[in-house]
């Protein structure tokens, strides 16, 4: 076998390659996460991985989505998951290197306006957006001791909204319910209307506003309790609202955290200088302002009653988003 490997010129053995641990872009749902993840995806070393990968964490990582989305630390995690993640990530990044996958990245490009199209494949990080990650980030942590994160956070005003809309409307569209349990650790989850006779009833929407203010306290502080595991030259936080406003500012701060090759410059000024469209939205209007629109008084009651009861909650909070008192408190 040596003597035909050496006539060939085969190698025996495949040279080894490192594992570029991938970035995470976390936050609650209707935070900003899918405009943020098309935008980075512009760049040359950031190749976003599918849509968010609910069924394969769920699957093959150890990390339950689809139905409950629980909570996962270190303690949850198993070589098995680990080793099942980075062959999945492994092969993605060689399939996304292919004549259809490119074609398929240039017709996503067409049609929507955003996402990247050409990669700098020898220095490409995979990203992996994902808000039913955000209770997950120490179970990542442990699987990726080197991976990155990003960190979006949204005002409880305007994610609260938003989340409403989106979930009443799937509520129209097919009848789903969402249920918030009343635990410390899980977040949203999908109920069929046949089971909720045996669920309880404060922990479903539609119904109860309440939930949603809840569910912003419990979702956040958990992110950040998790957080805390992950080194600070590791992870960049930015509030939804700078995204908006100070987008240059916003995006250099990511750049710079993940420490991007500077050949990239022209290509960054360009992903910062584009006017964009918001794609994955449930309304239309001043993604600052609308909520005043689409909460009435009885619900911005609530919301602030509920801001004002674990206003602790709402300070640590706060005090982890850069500039968050400037848009938050009304």
């Amino acid at each position: 076998m040596a003597f035909f490997a050496k006539l060939l010129n085969v190698p025996t053995e495949p040279k080894p390659e490192t594992f570029r641990d991938p970035v995470f872009l976390v936050g609650s749902m209707r935070s900003g996460t899918t405009l943020l993840m098309n935008t980075l995806s512009e760049h040359p070393q950031l190749l976003k991985v599918g849509f968010e990968l609910n069924p394969i964490w769920t699957k093959i990582g150890g990390a339950p989505i689809n139905d409950d989305c629980l909570e996962c630390t270190e303690k949850d995690l198993r070589m098995e998951y680990a080793n099942n993640m980075t062959a999945y990530f492994k092969d993605y990044l060689v399939r996304s290197k292919s004549f259809l996958r490119h074609l398929a990245r240039i017709s996503q490009r067409n049609k929507f306006g955003s996402g990247g199209v050409f990669y700098d494949w020898d220095n490409v990080y995979l990203l992996n957006k994902n808000p039913h990650l955000s209770n997950k980030v120490r179970y990542l942590n442990a699987m990726y001791p080197k991976a990155k994160f990003i960190v979006i956070v949204r005002s409880p005003h305007g994610q609260c909204s938003s989340l409403k809309m989106m979930f009443l409307k799937n509520h129209k569209k097919d009848g789903r319910y969402l249920r918030l349990p009343n635990d410390s650790g899980s977040s949203w989850s999908k109920v069929n209307a046949t089971n909720l006779n045996s669920m309880d009833k404060n922990e479903i929407y539609p119904d109860k506003f309440e939930l949603f203010p809840k569910a912003w306290l419990k979702i956040n502080n958990l992110m950040f309790d998790h957080l805390k595991h992950v080194p600070e030259e590791q992870k960049v936080v930015l509030a939804y609202e700078d995204l908006m406003g100070k987008r240059a500012d916003s995006l250099n701060r990511i750049f710079e955290m993940l420490d991007l090759r500077p050949e990239h410059a022209t290509k960054v000024k360009k992903i910062i200088d584009k006017e964009r469209k918001i794609h994955n939205t449930s309304t239309k209007g001043d993604p600052l302002q609308k909520w005043k629109k689409h909460l009435d008084e009885s619900e911005q009651k609530i919301l602030q009653e509920t801001l004002e009861m674990n206003r602790s909650d709402y300070e640590k909070i706060m005090d982890q988003v850069p500039n968050a008192r400037d848009y938050w408190i009304h």
